[in-house]
């Protein structure tokens, strides 16, 4: 069993559905409708951070309560959303839609990062004639940069931009707005979480899902500072 697409996602949630008990049933038809309705998006790769994370939490939460080929399906569902977090390498992915839809190329059985180079042919070289002198071409004449502009006026009269007293050919870069405290949180643990060989799986799953944990708190907090 391979999930790499929303495709993929949804026809393993709606199978494993219909051989569970009525409540998980209709947790997982809810997320079968939700994985539908992103897959017919005109750019299906666009869905919310916090949507993401609270669908990886109720698969993880329902994740030991099955056994068998239902259990491992749930598990690779919670590993494709966690690719919307992490974008996968293109030596991860093992179906040629899946190589598709997350922007890589599917050729000789396997998936790649780069179009296929095609073969260069092999032309005879041709016998060069003696160059024809050309008289020199003459230097264009210097055009002034933005930095050369020493006043305001003359460097918006040229299309510059002026500030910090200078002239300068892009404009004033803008200033981030700085983290919350879980958002710090979660950028350490995230920068953490990628100091941890992809081998060791246990840890590095339990590190992306404090990771997300945190997150989701980090939105939920803001989502209720911005209501009030």
């Amino acid at each position: 069993m391979v999930i790499e697409t929303w495709d993929h996602f949804t026809k393993a949630l709606y199978w494993t559905a219909r051989s569970s008990a009525p409540v998980r049933q209709k947790m997982l038809d809810n997320l079968v409708e939700w994985g539908k309705k992103i897959e017919k998006q005109a750019n299906p790769h666009d869905v919310k951070h916090l949507e993401i994370t609270v669908a990886r939490t109720e698969l993880f939460l329902m994740i030991p309560t099955y056994v068998g080929d239902a259990r491992q399906g749930l598990e690779l569902c919670w590993r494709f959303l966690g690719f919307f977090l992490i974008t996968p390498e293109s030596q991860d992915l093992k179906t040629k839609e899946g190589c598709k839809f997350w922007g890589y190329y599917y050729y000789e059985n396997s998936c790649h990062e780069k179009e296929k180079a095609e073969p260069i042919p092999i032309t005879p070289i041709p016998v060069i004639p003696e160059p024809i002198p050309v008289p020199p071409i003459p230097m264009p004449p210097y055009v002034p940069t933005c930095s050369d502009y020493k006043s305001q006026v003359a460097c918006l009269d040229a299309g510059c931009y002026w500030y910090d007293n200078s002239c300068h050919s892009k404009p004033e870069p803008t200033i981030e707005p700085p983290l919350t405290p879980f958002g710090e949180l979660a950028k350490q643990v995230d920068a953490y979480c990628e100091t941890i060989p992809k081998i060791n799986v246990v840890k590095k799953t339990t590190c992306i899902l404090v990771r997300d944990i945190i997150s989701f708190l980090d939105d939920f907090f803001t989502w209720q500072s911005e209501r009030k």
